[in-house]
């Protein structure tokens, strides 16, 4: 196999060195409803299926839970849970998952999506595309000890949908965390896991489908400030690739609801200050 793809998620595995509890059974069941109302189907439904779906899932978890995410993918053979002890080295975890996935491929293209959001049905088979040629540049500067044999891969264009709102608006972030890396499996491979998405500019990145709407960031309860975006364009959007119920292309709900959306706003800054404050004066 020349590329061996995986999609990764961070289902409920501590990310934080700082967090001292796994998250609570509330935030699994919240997550797991998310998961496969958004998440799943837009996966499943997937043009093109040569890649293998990896859930990364704190060993600690419930039974229940664990049971339950179980029946939900029992009928689709490429998505596996791969349980996982606490850990602070998240590199070595990185590492780990690339060396025992590889198989014997030459080239691994990993691609992080989060348990509540959702990729485009042509998503991964553009992806691939891109992942091919890149290789093919790859290729000829092999000649050049120094050159980076890596690449990141990004769709710029995505969507943000708020749930209470029932509004849907088109967002252009090329730094968004549904970012893919393309590497070499020999070696040092790490996965596109091993550095923040915010920092993409720093590595070689490739844009695809800039026009096209290709994600979707599902703005919840549990993470409405984390995931409201200040800028976000006032273009309400309609987009017929995603799991999205068709009510929430509504333009009017969109006014109707702009106090609630200025409200989220003011809760942002304000969030904002705090995080700044703590930088300043380091208090936790």
């Amino acid at each position: 196999m020349r590329i061996k793809h995986l999609i990764i998620t961070r289902f409920n595995i501590q990310i934080s060195r700082t967090r001292e509890a796994s998250p609570s059974e509330e935030w699994m069941h919240e997550r797991l409803r998310l998961f496969a109302t958004y998440c799943l189907p837009s996966v499943v439904a997937q043009t093109k299926r040569d890649f293998t779906w990896l859930l990364l899932l704190d060993e600690q978890t419930a039974e229940p839970l664990m049971q339950e995410l179980q029946e939900m993918i029992a009928e689709h053979p490429f998505i596996r849970i791969r349980k996982t002890a606490a850990t602070n080295d998240l590199t070595a975890l990185y590492k780990q998952i690339a060396a025992e996935e590889k198989g014997n491929a030459g080239w691994l293209l990993t691609t992080r999506l989060d348990n509540d959001d959702c990729i485009s049905f042509d998503f991964v088979e553009c992806l691939r595309a891109g992942a091919e040629k890149a290789i093919e540049n790859l290729q000829e500067e092999a000649s050049d000890k120094t050159a980076e044999r890596k690449c990141v891969f990004s769709y710029p264009t995505g969507c943000q949908l708020f749930e209470k709102t029932e509004v849907m608006l088109q967002l252009l972030q090329p730094n968004n965390h549904f970012i893919s890396l393309l590497e070499p499996a020999d070696g040092d491979a790490r996965t596109v896991l091993d550095f923040d998405h915010r920092e993409v500019e720093k590595m070689p990145t490739t844009l695809l489908r800039q026009e096209d709407i290709m994600w979707g960031e599902v703005v919840h309860g549990g993470n409405v400030l984390n995931g409201f975006t200040p800028h976000t364009p006032t273009k309400v959007v309609h987009v017929e690739k995603l799991p999205f119920p068709v009510d929430f292309n509504n333009y009017n709900n969109y006014r109707r609801n702009r106090r609630a959306r200025v409200t989220m706003y003011l809760a942002y800054r304000w969030r904002s200050v705090k995080n700044l404050a703590k930088r300043i004066f380091g208090r936790k």
